[in-house]
């Protein structure tokens, strides 16, 4: 590794095994996450609102265990090659960092230079496995071709993030990282409504949050996020706007009411961690 004078150490597990490179989810949860709880939390509030707006939208032509198979085979491709964007952003692009966040230790990069080939070929596999167990699993064709077809923009999506590392590679991040929610509902026949909604219940916020990064803070931000730590209130404060903005839209234009549900929950855990966090200091908490 070359040295840098500014090097922010972000270790989220006290020694990291190298299999993670090769295992889904072991990456996401040994290197970016650390914790159970952390992992726990993460998988709460990715999944819940993308598994509630594709049941929506699957409505009842769907049985209930294709429709659990799928979305499990959904987010297992998505979560493997998500993944090894996210290994190539901490090995690679962090080189051509002047302040990288280094979340692994030497013995994972000497281990994953040597072994890059394996590393990928291992992960295309897998993803390639779990996409042809899903085209067992589903019934329209053409909207298979569709979710298949959004997985595997995952990858240039994310070489393109990588590559491309000046400040405003945080206007790519928005596209990025909806790129992993996408899927569950192109699996259907799903309106721009479902599209619309799930992007503004998880990415929306993750956005925001994004910008007022203190290595991407925008003056527009400064006032709303000032500091890691006021991440913990803003979110309070994006969900009860998001909920007031979705009566609205019921009251003036009819929105079923049982399409707010994944706010209000995320709404309710929200506020929870704010009252939580008060008393206690969970490892690795805003430790992005």
């Amino acid at each position: 590794m070359p040295q840098h004078h500014d090097i922010r150490e972000r270790y989220a597990s006290d020694g990291i095994e190298n299999g993670v490179f090769y295992v889904p989810l072991a990456y996401l949860y040994r290197v970016r996450l650390g914790t159970v709880g952390k992992m726990l939390s993460w998988l709460f509030i990715y999944l819940m609102p993308c598994v509630f707006y594709a049941w929506c939208a699957a409505g009842t032509e769907v049985e209930w265990w294709r429709f659990t198979a799928q979305m499990l085979l959904v987010f297992m491709a998505v979560i493997t090659v998500y993944e090894l964007g996210y290994i190539f952003n901490d090995t690679y692009a962090t080189r051509r960092e002047a302040q990288p966040a280094i979340r692994l230790y030497q013995h994972n990069f000497d281990h994953f230079y040597s072994h890059v080939p394996h590393i990928v070929a291992t992960r295309l596999v897998c993803a390639a496995t779990f996409m042809a167990l899903l085209y067992i699993c589903c019934d329209a064709t053409q909207t298979y071709w569709l979710a298949a077809s959004a997985v595997a923009l995952i990858i240039p999506l994310f070489a393109v993030y990588n590559l491309w590392r000046t400040k405003w590679n945080v206007m790519l991040y928005p596209v990025l990282l909806f790129s992993r929610y996408i899927p569950y509902l192109l699996l259907y026949d799903a309106s721009w409504q479902y599209v619309a909604l799930l992007f503004f219940s998880v990415p929306g916020l993750s956005m925001l949050e994004r910008y007022s990064m203190p290595r991407h803070r925008f003056v527009m931000m400064r006032w709303l996020i000032p500091d890691e730590q006021s991440k913990t209130r803003f979110r309070v404060i994006y969900y009860t706007l998001a909920l007031m903005a979705l009566m609205i839209l019921h009251v003036v234009r009819g929105l079923p009411l049982i399409l707010a549900a994944p706010y209000c929950v995320l709404w309710a855990y929200r506020i929870a961690i704010m009252l939580y966090v008060r008393h206690h200091t969970p490892r690795n908490y805003l430790n992005g």
